[in-house]
């Protein structure tokens, strides 16, 4: 049987990671196939991994002169965006330090140190907690010509060099699910309990943390769960928790994790990418949470093979919010799986009257 696409990805993917690779999962033959696998490690944002193997392939499993020129042209464009984004981080540090504030930096940031190689993991914002001192960094951000703008979920906006810096006062949307409160608090909590430095190579921060294993396996499942509720789910970030639980599972405090999870409804979700990446991912790790048996998994997986298109409308256009509104009614069922205990007409509600309150 010939791999799909998918599968193809996955198996460059795992050697990448060094992680299993099922024997079905055989390397691109040809062109056509590397052009296929191009297109859609861009839409799972997973390119420039990709481009890295280039040169650990065997001869003839490698992509044609153009091709490959093209594909290594992406991956350093986006490359370079990455190392543009992380020379930031030292820079947002000092001036927080000269203010007197801790910042601890969260995901992709803080992500890519369990990558091959930083410039590797791509992301697109530099997000940050300031241990409940938000507006005081908004405000050291204004002083210095990064000014910004309120917003609704959890954190604040400003752009700096071009790159959109997102200020959290809260870790995760409190706005539009209560669900979230618990998981809120308690990761409040282990950012003061359990911070641990972050550093870059090259670089001096004394005040820049990161978040523990166990804060980690909380706020990823949760931000993984909320993208693929509202929008999408990426590989990127599947291999994301299997890095976290293959490098730091054994310092997560998984008592606490999946009792987190229990509260706020996540659980469910959670085994469904247990399963995932058991049988899909070919990874096996040793997790206290059961994997998902019901037909739903697939549905979650078919869905996460081929996320949505972007809103490529003008926000405010009659055609942006009608976009908007096929989206969201086309994902009901993603919300009464990720959030079972919420009503789906009384999100659509409170989602609709902040959008009119902040003109968004």
């Amino acid at each position: 049987m010939t791999p799909s696409v998918i599968d193809t990805l996955i198996g460059i993917l795992n050697r990448a990671f060094d992680l299993p690779v099922h024997q079905e999962r055989e390397l691109p033959r040809g062109n056509e196939e590397w052009e296929k696998i191009l297109s859609l490690s861009t839409k799972q944002r997973v390119l420039p991994l990709v481009v890295s193997m280039f040169d650990k392939l065997p001869p003839d499993r490698t992509a044609t002169w153009t091709t490959a020129i093209e594909g290594r042209l992406m991956a350093e464009k986006l490359a370079e965006d990455q190392r543009r984004r992380l020379a930031l981080v030292p820079r947002l540090a000092g001036l927080f330090r000269e203010r007197g504030l801790d910042v601890m930096f969260i995901k992709g940031a803080t992500l890519s140190l369990r990558y091959p190689s930083l410039e590797l993991r791509y992301f697109g914002d530099l997000d940050f907690y300031l241990f409940g001192r938000a507006r005081e960094g908004a405000e050291a951000l204004a002083e210095n010509g990064i000014a910004g703008r309120e917003y609704y979920h959890h954190h604040t906006q400003a752009s700096w060099e071009g790159v959109l810096l997102e200020n959290h006062y809260d870790f995760v949307d409190l706005e539009n699910h209560k669900c979230n409160r618990v998981l809120d608090e308690a990761l409040k909590g282990l950012a003061e309990r359990e911070r641990r430095p972050f550093a870059l190579p090259g670089a001096k921060m004394d005040n820049a943390y990161r978040m523990s294993p166990t804060m980690e396996a909380v706020f990823l499942m949760r931000h993984m769960s909320a993208h693929f509720a509202s929008a999408e789910t990426e590989l990127r970030q599947l291999y994301d928790w299997v890095l976290l639980v293959r490098q730091d599972g054994g310092q997560i405090n998984w008592w606490e994790v999946c009792r987190l999870y229990e509260a706020s409804g996540m659980m469910r979700f959670a085994g469904i990418i247990s399963w995932i990446i058991r049988e899909k991912l070919s990874v096996d790790l040793e997790l206290p949470i059961p994997p998902d048996e019901t037909p739903v998994r697939e549905r979650v997986w078919a869905a996460l093979c081929d996320p949505d298109d972007a809103n490529k409308y003008k926000r405010g256009s009659f055609r942006y919010y009608l976009r908007e509104a096929q989206v969201l009614l086309r994902n009901r069922w993603k919300y009464k799986l990720v959030y079972p205990g919420e009503s789906f007409p009384a999100l659509v509600f409170n989602m609709l009257r902040i959008k009119l309150k902040l003109g968004l």
